[in-house]
């Protein structure tokens, strides 16, 4: 194996832009999401739930993580999980496999949170339409929290179908058979 393309998405697009797209998503999910469910559902909303909602404001991103982690289960061994302080004040956790992965495990792995999560809160939404607003917020939060998980699949989707991804400390290696260029 060689590697095809050394992948850092913050070196790539630089975190100014990268926060500008979360920023972008952000508001057009909570626009579209909100809109869409309130020309549906005319019901009144109510604040019964403020701190439930708080709450899932608070956990979305372990909750992620967790997801991520779940996908890789028959990998348990290969995870390493550190919590890191980013910008000096922000904790992330982070997930580093050891084990070089196929393309598509990888491409799953990144999108699961994405769609089991946001189908989660979709469905909670058409269940309780009184809670639209919140739905609305936490859609829009974790689509947000995805963008960079949707960049990485973005910039795999053009690597060759046979490549496996190792995690390395520059990024993420991308790497192909030796007959493929």
């Amino acid at each position: 194996m060689h590697c095809w393309k050394i992948l850092n998405i913050y070196k790539q697009y630089g975190l100014p832009r990268i926060l500008l797209w979360t920023v972008i998503a952000f508001i057009l999910t909570l626009c579209t999401s909100y809109l869409a469910f309130t020309f549906t559902y005319t019901q009144p909303f109510n604040d019964d739930y403020f701190l439930i909602f708080a709450t899932l404001v608070i956990a979305l991103y372990p909750i992620h993580k967790c997801v991520h982690y779940l996908t890789l289960l028959d990998y348990k061994d290969e995870v390493e999980t550190e919590w890191k302080i980013m910008y000096g004040y922000v904790p992330t956790l982070h997930l580093r496999i050891k084990e070089i992965l196929p393309k598509r495990r990888y491409i799953i792995t990144r999108l699961a949170p994405f769609t089991t999560i946001n189908s989660a809160i979709i469905i909670s939404m058409l269940l309780a339409p009184n809670v639209i607003h919140y739905g609305s917020i936490l859609l829009a939060y974790h689509t947000s929290i995805c963008v960079i998980d949707i960049l990485y699949v973005k910039n795999l989707l053009h690597s060759p179908k046979e490549a496996q991804i190792e995690e390395t400390p520059r990024g993420f290696e991308i790497l192909v058979p030796p007959n493929i260029r």
